[in-house]
């Protein structure tokens, strides 16, 4: 019998952002964060605004002229916050800049100066999911995903303990992550009455997957967490068979927001 969960897509509206009501202010660049590298990636980043209500980090990868979103900080009343990128390729040369949201928009700073990395992870692959087996089906009789085949692990320190699974999907006005309890074979993944309005009766596109990490801020209050920052690894594309190009449509029941994974304005969805 064929192992089966029913409830696996996991939306988290403490975490939702409703990027398409957002203004973009590219032409207002703020000044470029200040990055260092000791074994890892810091970049420092300055407050901008009391209303800042959370911070995207991007890196530009100049040896495989790529950019990607990496992570999410939530600022609280400190004066600037620092954002740590452990999950480097040895001999890439990165730059970063991050993106502010406030209630009347969003602001990106400049690029910062690109830093060499001398001793991160030596094969790519490793550090995100990885096998070409790795598919989606797509069911159209309850709009559901059903995982066919294996995925490998990213080989990153207390992976299984530290990361979750998350599914990117993709509308004409953004992208957002959602959290699966499971990337094993046969799982179901359901996704109308779940998926917010946004992705509901429109065509929707899975990008493909990726982990998150999550870091809690420290407390007295051990009942109550509040999310410091999130970590994200390189994506990873998903085949989804029954469809075109991975695009799907699905008749309206709507659930919570998800995850921003919004790209910079170069790459705006």
């Amino acid at each position: 019998m064929k192992k089966i969960f029913l409830s696996l897509l996991v939306l988290i509206p403490v975490f939702a952002v409703l990027s398409c009501k957002f203004k973009l202010k590219e032409e207002e660049l703020l000044p470029k964060p200040t990055v260092r590298y000791n074994k890892e990636v810091t970049i420092s980043i300055l407050k901008k605004s009391s209303t800042t209500k959370y911070i995207n980090i991007y890196r530009k990868d100049k040896t495989e002229d790529s950019e990607t979103p990496i992570g999410i900080v939530y600022p609280k009343s400190d004066e600037s916050y620092i954002f740590s990128d452990d999950l480097v390729f040895n001999n890439h040369e990165y730059s970063y800049r991050v993106r502010y949201s406030d209630e009347d928009g969003y602001t990106y700073t400049e690029w910062s100066d690109p830093v060499k990395i001398t001793d991160g992870y030596s094969e790519y692959d490793k550090l995100k999911y990885s096998d070409k087996t790795l598919s989606f089906k797509l069911d159209e009789t309850n709009y559901s995903l059903k995982i066919i085949g294996e995925v490998h692990l990213p080989e990153i320190e207390d992976f299984e303990k530290d990361y979750k699974p998350m599914l990117i999907i993709s509308c004409p006005a953004k992208t957002q992550l959602f959290e699966l309890s499971s990337l094993e074979e046969n799982t179901i993944i359901p996704l109308r009455g779940n998926l917010p309005s946004d992705f509901i009766a429109r065509d929707i596109t899975i990008k493909g997957i990726l982990a998150q990490k999550v870091t809690y801020a420290k407390s007295g209050n051990d009942s109550k967490k509040d999310i410091e920052s999130i970590l994200w690894t390189e994506p990873s594309e998903v085949t989804v068979l029954n469809s075109k190009g991975n695009t799907i449509f699905i008749p309206e029941l709507s659930g919570s927001d998800g995850i921003d994974y919004s790209r910079s304005a170069a790459f705006y969805d």
